[in-house]
């Protein structure tokens, strides 16, 4: 070989040493679509997890803690959250799904309102399903304004168990459908959502209540985004007084919907509530075929239970004790069902221990400032309109449950403003 040529191999290997670089780390390929694997050891922990009720999200937590970081995992959330489905389709018996289906066509043959949706994958395996029958969509069309889901696992196949429910007129919870999900991703969410709006002829809730440890908050506006919004805009992460804040958030951020109706209704509240009842009539080993059927029967068993009719009844046919020598306590006791007028009682009685006196006007607005007698802190402030016989305090009860407060009732009633129920 000549010495040009050596000198000029020699030349192009000491530029490619010194101008070109590793295109991609090894801890970046380890992520790569091609490289990513989950061991048998890791699949053995996913396995005890999962049937213990960890979901995904969590799973990929507890290994990355393990292997030192999510570099060191192997894999990435979505392949766990994958592999969880798969297996639950693997384990999803067919005449298991065949059951169910036959199921849903019996109930549909015996009452055409009933309703069902049932999703099925490219191999045509049944995925997620959603299904209601006929009183609980008479239900959603009186108190469908304000739902509320709480999701927990009943089945053999740990599949999510969904219960859309709500508040009838007399203070108990009626459900309004309920459906099985493969899996907590916001596809399937999306699904049962667009589903159930199908089975509810496209109305809306105005409110939707739910645990904040799923997917389902993805399609609603989260206050954990904004508040990372506004901390990094403003470069206060590192603020100490905001960690703290934020770590007290529950306390803090409900008072910033209590202009919005939710019928007084709280996550913790309801699901503790319903998921109690579902587990006299489930178990963990129940068959999804098993469970549409027990479903059928936990939901009569609970029609009977709060007995909705005889609480219409005992409000048509009797009356209630009064407190007060109110005319509006007794109009009230013609108008509300039994539950809602002990609730409005409560608080005109409650508000003879209140004084009132006019703070100031805006326009056609009289502002009044309401404390307990003897006191001058805490105080409300409740803003009357006298020709729509119109008021708003800032407590905000009545937007959130619906109730007169004793704030109002006090305005009403010892300044003689109004003497019946707007």
């Amino acid at each position: 070989m000549s010495l040009k040529k050596v000198e000029l191999r020699w030349t192009v290997c000491k530029f490619i040493s010194e101008h070109n670089h590793e295109l991609l780390s090894r801890r970046s390929t380890t992520l790569l679509c091609g490289h990513r694997v989950i061991t048998r050891a890791q699949k053995n922990l996913i396995d005890t997890l999962n049937e213990s009720g960890v979901p995904p999200r969590k799973i990929m937590t507890a290994l990355s803690k393990e292997s030192g970081g999510d570099h060191n995992v192997g894999c990435i959330a979505k392949d766990i959250q994958n592999y969880v489905g798969n297996k639950r389709r693997f384990r999803f018996k067919e005449e298991d799904a065949q059951k169910m289906y036959n199921y849903f066509l019996e109930r549909q043959s015996q009452n055409p309102s009933f309703v069902y949706a049932i999703q099925v994958d490219e191999n045509g395996c049944m995925g997620n399903c959603f299904w209601a029958d006929a009183r609980s969509q008479a239900a959603y069309q009186y108190f469908g304004d304000v739902t509320f889901d709480a999701t927990y696992l009943t089945n053999c196949y740990k599949m999510p168990f969904v219960p859309f429910t709500g508040v009838n007129h007399h203070h108990q919870s009626v459900m309004f459908g309920c459906a099985l999900l493969v899996n907590e991703t916001v596809e399937s969410y999306a699904w049962l959502l667009k589903s159930w709006l199908e089975a509810m002829l496209g109305c809306a809730p105005s409110t939707i209540i739910t645990d904040d440890d799923n997917a389902m908050a993805k399609a609603i506006a989260e206050f954990e985004t904004e508040w990372s919004e506004i901390v990094g805009k403003h470069e206060l992460v590192e603020n100490d007084w905001l960690k703290k804040l934020y770590i007290r958030r529950e306390k803090w951020v409900s008072a910033y919907l209590r202009t919005t109706f939710c019928t007084g209704m709280s996550t913790t509240q309801r699901s503790e509530s319903m998921n109690k009842f579902f587990k006299d009539y489930v178990r963990p080993s129940t068959m999804v075929s098993e469970f549409v059927y027990h479903y059928e029967k936990a939901l009569n068993a609970r029609y009977l239970k709060e007995k909705e009719k005889e609480k219409d009844v005992k409000t048509k046919t009797s009356r209630p004790i009064l407190k007060t020598r109110y005319k509006m306590e007794v109009e009230a006791a013609k108008v509300y069902t039994r539950e809602s007028f002990l609730m409005i009682q409560e608080e005109l009685f409650n508000s003879q221990n209140y004084k009132s006196s006019k703070h100031r006007e805006e326009g056609g607005t009289k502002i009044y400032r309401v404390t307990l007698h003897g006191r001058e802190n805490p105080f409300y402030e409740v803003a009357f309109e006298a020709l729509e016989k119109k008021a708003t305090c800032t407590c905000h009860k009545f937007e959130f449950v619906g109730i007169l407060c004793a704030h109002i009732l006090q305005i009403f009633v010892k300044k003689s403003l109004v003497d019946s129920i707007p």
